[in-house]
């Protein structure tokens, strides 16, 4: 304890724990464990917190409130309060009831019934508050009765429970404890009395202000004001009450700094927010983690351990609150101990918090200052500063989910505030701006500092800013520097949007100012925020959407996603676009419509079914509409470039829609002036492993973000869509796709292996906009022409070996089309067939190639193939047999499935397929002799496919190198002019492989074969195949000292890892390259470039990151 704090006053320390489940399923064997390490850290962190005073248990006790449960929960506590009166203290305990610690009714008890729709039933509210008699009343306090009859039960034992007032319901208590002359109010109120049945009811409980006034006397503000210190103690946090309940908890429960602070638990996590409305008091909310929780997941349980320490400390002049957060950190030898949380930004394992106070009994002090002298201008004290900077304050609660994605920016805009105070942020529309700002200020400032926001608009000038001050804030420019000038603060200069040919010069101007305002507030750090980049090349921090790596962090952030399978994050990656606003949409839509029927929600796909006109910012509805409505040509011919890049979500480079209306084209003076105000984003389509980025001849790509696709489809005439969508199906298939079929130009080959991701999703996106059309217009013939299109780009994606590409567009596809023909009447579907065998059984062999192989497997014994053709029915079997191989079933069954196949046709190419999976699935001591044999017949007969696979499989058991290079020689020459680019690519990397270990180079060409098989392996995720071909790379670059390279590979292989949580191997990595980098880490990160910087902030931030086995797919052959 410092000394500083000993001379404070009067102090009350805290314990809170929340959540033991006493009783739960695993518990009685792994609590013993966990108990001496709790036990221990209790030791060793009352040397530095002194003796406790409190213990407050935030409900969930026990699992079930058995009489057996409250039995062994005594036994717990007994042995806690030993080791606390060995330590030399006797806390008392405050409790107050969870979910777990009722007993619920009969699912068909009528009583139950009614208060299970109690937002739905209003008729009974009266009766249940106002009857004591109430036998809805009567129903909750019969709930609790086991946990009532518990709290009864400590009376004469060593553990002391305080409660002075019981109140309305069961649970609801309040008590005092008073030391040193100074009183602690405790108010405990029963947040679960409406959660009496098995149901998640996040969004539905009450708690109503009756509670509190039944344990305050009726007059909560006289019984607080009697207090130096009161804390609020519920179960659930604020965000599992009805929206009603909220808005009453915070104007009728928790107001006018009523309460220092509300502690909860329920989560199973430590968090604590900070919320103030214009200007108001600052309400702390204090979620404890579980002391002993188990969540299930996919692979059994998962432990969450932790606690925390309170520390309310009064002297004369100010109240503060200090937490130890506390947290149970697996060990690498399966062993836990209790660290302070790495999550949390803590000096000294604690964060300190200043509490306001009451408004009630709030003066001023010190004296007035005489007439001649200037106010001096209090943060605390000051109405004018409260009433200045209260219209510049935002209600922004801290989020976990946006701490820990976009780690990389966060360093950057860190590194820039801390070293001068003032950073630069590009935040185009809706990337979570706000939230980000929110992050990096706790990290940087702590949770207790203020974020401001001045807006600014456009900037023309030093002078029009200084004049504008005023009417936007109410006070000069010297007064708000004041005010700020009090306590450390953030201050954002926000939407500042510079146009024209003297940008660079008004953005010097801008810096100016800020400087000024830094050197006279010295507690000051300012972001400034533009919608577009700086044009005088400096330095700044760029918001984009999230990649897919962080949208699988941010969405297992959420509780109820955390364990969702990656597939359907990366579903909801797709439909997103990687901005929160739109996760978080998708995230609460997936209750009702899964993630199979995501494209609902996709305006890229949906349109304007699903537009969300209330979600749009209004200052890029005036943009646009500005724009649009601008009597300068140049302005309008710009709208329209707007309106034809908002056709394809990843962008296209400007000289793909040059042409779009043929004879007037656009320039690029036109995509400058779109990239000025923020509407569009440049972004390289393809980078080169050496040499570093280098944009592709074609250009970068002219990327139209989310929310504005969204208003200009919103707001385009139902006609002007059309139009729109034709063209640019006319672009990517040609004038005459619907007649002749695809007739792409030549830089669209998607046939071939080469073609790009950008074009294969633009062209998927496009598809499917026009079967969702298809099939909402109802015409049996649009829909027929559509599904065409659709077979045909498959068949074409199938012979470039884009299986990824074919996965994630079926995904779509194939549930557009599915839902058309499910709602046919029966006579239609008879008159007007529609067969989705062809596009199930492709959606089938993409997933298996792509390692969803249980999945293709139920896709293709789904298929009816009665009537089928011959030739679909072998490789639909084939594609089962194969499913089979990889799901690794007795040998039997897939040797009987490809025995199905093969008698289809036992002559056709495909049997000779089937042959192979035969006899590689025999156990015959002469195989190898069996497969040459029917590698020499495969030959002949041009099955390459199947030859290829044979070789390669021969190739791994060849007795020598030569034999092997003998084999894979062929695979690459037939790969090569066959087509055959996966099985290229398989012979590719074993061949690299081999000249590596024996001579530790690689031939010019095998390099550059290797560079592009890595972007062909990360676009399709191949697991097993990239982690080879990343690893022949790893060793060339590092061979060679090129630590240039080293960092790009890096870059990119930490997203698929990162994806796939494997924190082991990222790590591996991490750790070469920092021996090899050796003094570059040194740089700042400001000066780093772009490989070098991400690889800084990778190293930053592995430290909170926990590893997650996840075993690699095999590769299919």
């Amino acid at each position: 304890m410092s000394q500083r704090e000993v001379r404070r006053g009067v102090q009350f320390n805290v314990i809170h724990l929340s959540d033991l489940h006493m009783g739960m399923t695993g518990q009685k064997w792994m609590w013993p464990t966990f108990k001496t390490v709790f036990f221990n850290d209790l030791r060793q962190q009352h040397e530095k917190t002194g003796a406790w005073d409190l213990v407050i248990f935030s409900g969930d006790l026990t699992q079930e409130s058995s009489p057996q449960e409250y039995v062994a929960l005594n036994a717990a506590l007994m042995e806690l309060w030993a080791v606390f009166n060995s330590l030399g203290c006797s806390p008392k305990l405050f409790v107050v009831p969870g979910n777990h610690d009722l007993q619920r009714p009969s699912k068909i008890d009528p009583c139950a019934l009614a208060l299970g729709s109690w937002w739905q039933t209003p008729d009974i509210h009266q009766d249940f508050w106002e009857n004591g008699e109430s036998p809805y009343r009567a129903t909750v306090s019969n709930a609790f009765a086991a946990y009532t009859k518990w709290t009864s039960s400590l009376a004469g034992t060593p553990i002391s429970l305080i409660g002075d007032e019981a109140g309305l319901l069961p649970g609801d208590v309040s008590a005092r404890i008073h030391k040193d002359g100074a009183s602690l109010g405790l108010v405990g109120l029963n947040s679960a009395w409406l959660q009496l049945s098995e149901k998640n009811r996040i969004g539905d409980l009450n708690i109503h202000v009756r509670q509190l006034q039944s344990v305050t006397g009726d007059d909560p503000d006289a019984w607080a004001a009697s207090n130096q210190f009161n804390l609020v103690v519920t179960h659930h946090p604020v965000t599992w009450l009805n929206s009603k309940a909220a808005a009453h908890w915070n104007s009728e429960i928790h107001v006018n700094a009523r309460f220092c602070a509300h502690l909860f638990g329920h989560m199973h996590d430590s968090v604590t927010g900070l919320s103030s409305f214009n200007g108001g008091a600052t309400k702390i909310a204090i979620q404890a983690p579980s002391i002993f929780g188990l969540e299930t997941v996919a692979d059994g349980l998962q432990r969450n351990h932790g606690y925390s320490f309170l520390r309310l400390v009064k002297s004369a002049d100010e109240r503060t609150l200090k937490i130890w957060p506390r947290l149970a950190f697996p060990l690498k030898d399966g062993a836990r101990r209790l660290i302070a949380d790495p999550n949390w930004v803590l000096i000294d394992d604690a964060f300190e918090l200043a509490l306001q106070t009451r408004a009630a009994t709030w003066l001023p002090p010190g004296p007035l200052l005489g007439p001649d002298k200037a106010p001096e201008v209090s943060l605390v004290d000051n109405a004018g500063a409260r009433r200045i900077l209260g219209s510049l304050r935002k209600t922004n609660a801290y989020s976990l989910a946006a701490a820990n994605v976009r780690k990389e920016e966060q360093q950057f805009l860190l590194a820039a505030l801390s070293s001068g105070r003032q950073g630069w942020l590009v935040d185009t529309w809706g990337t979570g701006g706000d939230e980000f700002i929110n992050v990096v200020s706790t990290r940087l400032l702590g949770t207790t500092a203020e974020i401001y926001y001045l807006p600014v608009g456009t900037f023309d000038g030093q002078e029009s800013f200084l004049a504008n001050v005023r009417p936007r804030v109410g006070c000069s420019l010297e007064e708000l520097c004041q005010a700020l000038d009090q306590r450390s603060c953030m201050l954002v200069l926000d939407d500042v949007n510079i146009e024209g040919g003297n940008r660079a010069q008004l953005e010097q101007e801008l810096l100016f100012i800020v400087n000024t305002l830094l050197e006279f507030s010295e507690h000051l750090h300012v972001i400034i925020r533009s919608r577009s980049r700086r044009a005088d090349l400096g330095s700044f921090t760029q918001l984009r959407p999230l990649d897919e790596a962080d949208v699988t962090a941010y969405v297992t952030s959420h509780k109820q996603a955390s364990n969702l399978p990656q597939e359907a994050i990366t579903r909801i990656f797709r439909h997103s676009g990687g901005l929160a606003t739109r996760i978080d949409a998708i995230l609460r839509a997936m209750e009702v419509v899964g993630t199979q029927a995501l494209y609902d929600l996709d305006v890229d796909i949906a349109g304007k079914a699903a537009a969300r006109p209330d979600d749009i910012p209004h200052a890029l509805v005036e943009a646009i509409q500005e724009l649009n409505g601008s009597e300068d040509e140049h302005s309008r011919r710009a709208a329209m470039l707007l309106k034809v890049l908002s056709l394809f979500p990843q962008g296209e480079p400007l000289v793909r829609v040059r042409r779009f209306f043929n004879a007037k084209a656009f320039y690029p003076s036109h995509a400058t002036l779109l990239l000025e105000r923020g509407l569009i984003d440049s972004n390289p389509i393809m980078t080169s492993l050496e040499g570093g980025t280098a944009p592709q001849e074609q250009g970068n790509a002219l990327t139209v973000c989310r929310p504005v696709r969204e208003y200009l489809v919103q707001s385009l005439s139902a006609a002007e869509l059309k139009t729109l969508n034709s063209k640019a199906l006319a672009l990517y298939f040609g004038d005459n796709w619907a007649l002749r079929g695809i007739q792409s130009p030549s830089d669209l080959k998607f046939s071939s292996s080469n073609c790009g991701a950008l074009a294969i999703d633009n062209a998927s996106t496009l598809i499917l906009r026009e079967a969702r059309a298809a099939t909402e217009s109802q015409k049996y013939g649009r829909v027929k022409v559509a599904m065409a299109l659709a077979e045909s780009f498959v068949g074409l994606l199938t012979q470039g070996d884009h299986f990824r590409g074919v996965a994630q567009f079926l995904d779509g596809a194939v549930k557009i089309f599915e839902d058309y023909v499910s709602a046919m009447p029966t006579e239609q579907a008879v008159i007007e067939p529609l067969s989705l065998a062809s596009l199930l059984s492709s959606h089938a062999s993409a997933l298996r190639m792509i390692g969803q192989v249980e999945r293709a497997h139920q896709i293709a014994t789904d298929i009816n193939l009665v009537g089928q053709s011959n030739s679909f029915k072998e490789s639909t079997l084939l594609t089962i047999a194969m499913c089979k191989q990889a799901l690794k079933v007795p040998p039997e069954e897939i040797i009987a499935a490809a025995e199905a196949c093969r008698s289809v046709n036992p002559r056709g190419k495909i049997a000779v397929n089937a042959r192979y999976v035969i006899v590689s699935n025999e156990q015959s001591p002469d195989k190898t002799a069996r497969l040459r044999t029917l590698y020499a017949e495969a030959r002949k007969r041009h099955c390459k496919v199947v030859a290829n696979n044979i070789a390669l499989d021969l190739a791994r058991v060849a007795p020598n190198t030569e034999q092997k290079n003998l084999l894979l020689n062929e695979v690459l020459l037939s790969g090569r002019s066959d087509n055959d680019h996966y099985n290229f690519v398989r012979a590719l990397l074993r061949t690299c492989r081999l000249s590596i270990d024996e001579s530790g180079t690689l031939t010019r060409r095998n390099f550059d074969d290797c560079a592009r098989a890595y972007s062909y392996l990360y676009n399709q995720r191949i697991y097993g195949l990239f982690e080879s071909c990343h690893q022949i790379l790893w060793d060339v670059f590092k061979a060679r000292e090129d630590e240039q390279n080293l960092l790009t590979l890096y870059r990119y292989s930490s997203l698929v890892w990162r994806l796939r949580r494997k924190t082991e191997t990222e790590q591996k990595y991490r750790n070469s390259l920092t021996a090899i980098l050796g003094s570059r880490l040194s740089k700042s990160i400001l000066a780093a470039d772009r490989e070098l910087r991400y690889f800084i902030s990778r190293e930053a931030s592995s430290a909170s990151e926990i590893t997650t086995p996840n075993p690699d797919a095999s590769d299919p052959p």
